[in-house]
């Protein structure tokens, strides 16, 4: 996984903007003429669209919407096309050095608060707001009177969980300053962001409070770069529905000859003041910190894991809401997004995957909790795996699907990696129809997209679907490599290997088979959480005392080893 993080790490020089997926959930917005319209938003950063309920793609002018006066199959080729010239027009120089914002110890990075002059915070005192909502260590948020206790956590505090206290980001944050122009002329007008200058609104932002910073200490290593300068700026945001002359969330590069204290600017992100867009909610609330924590994460060396094209925007093609860097950015609103996986951590050193080879009998545990997540790989392609971790809807897992109940299961996933298409230059990790290089596995054969026009009720109902276990909503305990459920075939021929009896026990210890069914085909090996630990457990994990000399015949576990009762 080192050579991962590497290998993100050259790929991200090589383009200079990501952007966090719209937000999929309808969006009503009164029009001009009084009436109400519900739409549904798609798409990113490089090309996005609207819908009505019935799926007509509508033109947004304002706060009016009209159909498309030509075919679908034309609207989407050129839009195509457009996207392309997107992500071209944000190629920076080829040849850039610049490394990665830090991902140990305590680095700091700077945040620059910005008003338009047309539009001004709107919270009562937004450096309060948002130092708490950066940098709280600690601790339920606290209310200032725009909900910002609604977020679970800072975003210091997710990345301290999400490395088990290994890396606790600072946030210096300044302002607000006010900018020079109104937010049209840094948002545009049209439809898909092509006018937007997001790289002008950070210059002009550093401009107005370089007498104020010290920019030469956001240069941790000393390259001539500071790691990173980010921008919050007032209002709304166009990925949750805002205006078209509202700026979409993303993370880029500027190019700028201007330097500040002697270091020069390369990586920067920005998203919005506010939740939501001018018709929802109806008070104006703090933005979650999912986007934010989804930028920065770009900042990070992290690849989205959405379908960033419009011809692979299909069910199966992603993590949807099982990851930040897909959907699980707008859990809860983004106010609890979702925790980062296993791979997402092992990327940064923060945790390691073991890998199975051996059939055996395994207890897994979540790693939210000091348990491990494990993989095992095509023996004709190493960089070819699943992933296995359980899953509980716990922490910043709480509100996946919107579940009432109880959501524990065992999460499969399937990564096919490969440095080219998980580079920033092409964007391209999931965008091969039928061929997803990060995509969950799902145990109900469907893995729904969140760019279909569908009830928030049935999408999360399609979610909690995606779990294997018994006591899960399929009650699916055995993955078993087919072409039969989506995902879960080698696209390199290799060997099958599937796993059985996924269950969870009377003291709510995870087990499952890997290989073979040893419930019934006899014991080889046993993986179990008990090594270290005095006492005898049984398969399950049962403690059953210190003493053998009672025990019947079977098979136990001591000490993390087996042992058989004769």
């Amino acid at each position: 996984m080192k050579k991962i993080l590497l290998t993100l790490s050259m790929a991200i020089t090589m383009s200079s903007a990501w952007a966090a997926k719209a937000i999929n959930k309808p969006i009503t917005v009164q029009q001009s003429d009084g009436t109400l319209i519900t739409v549904y938003l798609h798409g990113d950063e490089d090309f996005h669209w609207y819908t009505s309920a019935d799926g007509t793609i509508l033109l947004r002018n304002g706060n009016d919407f009209t159909p498309i006066t030509e075919t679908p199959e034309t609207f989407f080729a050129k839009a195509e096309n457009a996207r392309r010239m997107n992500v071209m027009k944000r190629e920076p120089v080829t040849g850039s050095s610049k490394t990665l914002f830090p991902h140990t110890g305590s680095p700091k990075a700077l945040v620059i608060l910005a008003q338009y002059q047309d539009v001004a915070f709107s919270l009562a005192d937004p450096k309060k707001s948002f130092d708490q909502y950066l940098n709280k260590a600690e601790g339920e948020q606290e209310d200032f009177g725009a909900s910002e206790n609604l977020n679970y956590g800072s975003v210091r505090q997710y990345f301290m969980d999400m490395s088990n206290g290994q890396y606790s980001p600072t946030f210096d944050v300044v302002g607000p300053v006010t900018l020079p122009n109104n937010m049209e002329y840094y948002g545009g007008t049209n439809d898909n962001a092509t006018d937007e200058k997001a790289s002008q609104l950070v210059i002009d932002a550093c401009e107005l409070v370089k007498n104020d910073v010290d920019f030469s200490q956001y240069d941790s290593n000393n390259d001539g770069y500071v790691d990173l300068v980010y921008v919050i700026y007032a209002g709304y945001g166009q990925s949750m529905g805002g205006a078209n002359n509202t700026m979409w969330p993303k993370s880029f590069s500027v190019n700028t000859s201007n330097t500040y204290n002697g270091k020069k600017l390369y990586r920067s992100g920005i998203n919005n003041e506010l939740l939501g867009n001018e018709s929802w909610p109806e008070t104006k609330q703090i933005n979650g910190i999912g986007l934010f924590v989804h930028e920065f994460s770009h900042c990070l060396g992290l690849p989205d894991f959405y379908a960033s094209r419009l011809t692979s925007i299909y069910d199966n093609q992603g993590m949807e809401d099982w990851s930040v860097m897909d959907n699980g950015t707008y859990n809860m609103n983004g106010y609890v997004p979702a925790a980062y996986t296993a791979w997402e951590r092992e990327a940064f050193g923060w945790c390691t995957i073991e890998t199975l080879t051996e059939d055996t009998q395994l207890q897994i545990d979540n790693i939210d909790y000091g348990g491990k997540a494990y993989k095992f790989c095509n023996d004709n392609n190493k960089d070819e795996y699943f992933v296995i971790q359980r899953f509980q809807n716990r922490k910043w897992n709480s509100p996946m699907a919107n579940s009432k109940e109880k959501m524990d299961g065992l999460l499969i996933y399937h990564v096919d990696y490969n440095s080219t298409d998980f580079s920033i230059s092409s964007n391209n990790v999931n965008n091969t129809v039928g061929h997803p290089r990060m995509a969950v596995v799902p145990s109900d054969g469907i893995l729904t997209s969140s760019y279909r026009d569908i009830a928030l009720s049935t999408y999360w109902e399609d979610i909690k679907g995606d779990l294997y276990g018994a006591g899960t909503k399929t009650g699916k305990t055995d993955f078993i490599q087919s072409d039969a459920i989506a995902n879960s075939k080698w696209f390199t021929e290799g060997t099958a290997r599937n796993i059985y009896n996924t269950h969870i026990n009377d003291d709510e210890a995870m087990w499952l088979d890997f290989g073979k069914n040893l419930s019934t085909d006899g014991i080889d090996n046993i993986t179990a959480n008990t090594e270290g630990r005095q006492g005898i457990y049984s398969l399950s994990g049962t403690f059953l005392g210190n003493s053998s000399a009672n025990l019947p015949k079977g098979i136990y576990i001591i000490g993390g080893k087996k042992f058989v009762q004769k």
